[in-house]
């Protein structure tokens, strides 16, 4: 009874975020980066592993690029059947648990799915989070998550 009330109230949460959190980064990391890089291809030359030379290069330059790529501003939407990503819905059904992290300046949804594959995680604004997690409670469990080593280290290189 309680959830019926909710959902006359609350059909649909609809929301906009950037893709991904940019961080500016001043031009001293990209210096870093390049000589970071620098000196792998010279090991690749010394040890003479010219294809690791080509890989670092252009692992190098897809870094830099992406580094400095703007987000792009993605349009979700939860309901208590589907979660959707710019107009592609997702069952919530494919999803085991989800839980909220909570951040200074948005907070993170994080939906795990299903299987193997990994979570889904999309910024959520703050205004939204109590919403979404009573809509979310009464469709799936609310699992504390922990962050992979990758995204600590994306977080503390700033990426």
């Amino acid at each position: 009874r309680r959830f019926e009330s909710f959902r006359l109230r609350m059909e649909r949460i609809e929301w906009q975020a950037a893709e991904f959190e940019k961080h500016e980064k001043p031009a001293s990391w990209f210096v870093a980066l390049w000589i970071i890089a620098a000196g792998l291809v010279a090991v690749a030359f010394i040890t003479e592993s010219l294809f690791m030379g080509i890989l670092v290069l252009v692992a190098a330059l897809i870094v830099s690029l992406y580094a400095a790529k703007d987000p792009q501003t993605i349009a979700f939407s939860l309901d208590d059947k589907s979660f959707s990503i710019e107009g592609k819905p997702y069952p919530l059904e494919s999803f085991s648990s989800f839980w909220i992290f909570e951040r200074e300046e948005s907070n993170l949804l994080s939906l795990a799915p299903k299987g193997l594959r990994p979570a889904i995680k999309v910024a959520l604004p703050k205004e939204h989070t109590a919403d979404t997690r009573l809509l979310l409670r009464a469709v799936m469990e609310e699992k504390e998550q922990e962050e992979s080593a990758i995204e600590a280290l994306a977080d503390w290189l700033r990426f």
